[in-house]
């Protein structure tokens, strides 16, 4: 496993940001700004700038809102802000920023970046955050990951669970980090996407290890023994118990829980957070975690749908 400025907690448990978004103004006007960049990428092998390159676009409300865009070994790069649009004259008013997007955990030996981090310390002022993706790596099966009560809406594709929506605050997706880079033991990620200087929006986590205790189930009613016979025979069959959980209602799920499984609640670590952050804004140079640039709220859509070269 790649990471990054990791941190490790008293469990064992890995946490990392896994993506960054940062908003720049730069010092100079955006189209130069994106002709000095696209200079020194020149000089990375295996840059193209007529294949990781894309010039003088239109504001397109569903892709980019902005004028150019340079992409190379998983970094994005947006340059000259659509902000409004004035009617009268037809025209665009394009702010002098810059908006970079890269995930540390896989790109941060990149050559590329070094140039990057060259160009926003002589033509950038400070960034600031706008969004983050922090990751939790738990060395157990995807199975004893719950999610217990969340009001997030909820999906599964192809293993993977995910609560709320995507790009939005408090989006969260678990998947099986074993099966995705090949490893022997098992390891679940949990992956949360936070936008900076809002509440941190955290869900009832709980990591779940199999209970050893076989006399007390004789405590419960005969319907609640049958609830847990069932939901031990699904668990041992690999299956997934927490939508029958939260279907059978909080109380009766209470009363079955010490004979289910014993568990630990995964509660927010302010201070590895905290570490993270400071560590990511040394990088990137960002002047306020807590600070964001503010979107305009009058876009609309025109223009033409542009092909996008990254996921």
């Amino acid at each position: 496993m790649r990471y990054y400025a990791e941190c490790q907690d008293d469990d064992g448990y890995i946490h990392s940001v896994d993506m960054v978004i940062v908003d720049y103004y730069l010092k100079c006007n955006y189209s130069l700004a994106t002709d000095k960049l696209l200079e020194g990428l020149s000089q990375v092998d295996g840059f193209d700038s007529d294949k990781n390159a894309s010039l003088g676009n239109y504001p397109n409300f569903k892709y980019m809102f902005y004028v150019d865009m340079i992409w190379f070994n998983g970094m994005v790069l947006y340059f000259g802000k659509y902000a409004s649009y004035d009617k009268v004259n037809k025209s665009w008013t394009k702010l002098d920023m810059m908006r970079f997007k890269i995930n540390p955990n896989k790109h941060m030996d990149s050559p590329a970046l070094r140039i990057v981090l060259d160009f926003i310390r002589e033509w950038c002022a400070d960034g600031y955050l706008v969004r983050w993706d922090y990751a939790i790596d738990v060395p157990v099966a995807i199975a004893d990951v719950m999610i217990i009560g969340s009001r997030k809406e909820k999906g599964l594709y192809k293993g993977t669970r995910y609560y709320g929506q995507r790009h939005k605050h408090g989006y969260l997706k678990v998947y099986d980090k074993c099966k995705e880079q090949g490893l022997d033991s098992p390891l679940t990620r949990l992956e949360y996407t936070f936008e900076a200087g809002l509440p941190l929006s955290w869900d009832n986590i709980v990591i779940r290890t199999p209970l050893t205790r076989v006399d007390t189930p004789i405590l419960l009613s005969k319907t609640l023994r049958v609830y847990l016979s069932m939901l031990t025979e699904i668990k041992a069959l690999g299956g997934d118990i927490e939508p029958y959980i939260e279907d059978m209602g909080y109380r009766t799920y209470k009363k079955i829980e010490p004979f289910l499984f014993e568990g630990k609640q995964l509660q927010v670590n302010e201070c590895i957070i905290d570490k993270l952050l400071n560590v990511i804004s040394d990088v990137f140079i960002i002047a306020d975690i807590e600070q964001k640039v503010k979107e305009d709220e009058e876009f609309i859509e025109v223009g033409t749908d542009l092909p996008i070269p990254f996921d």
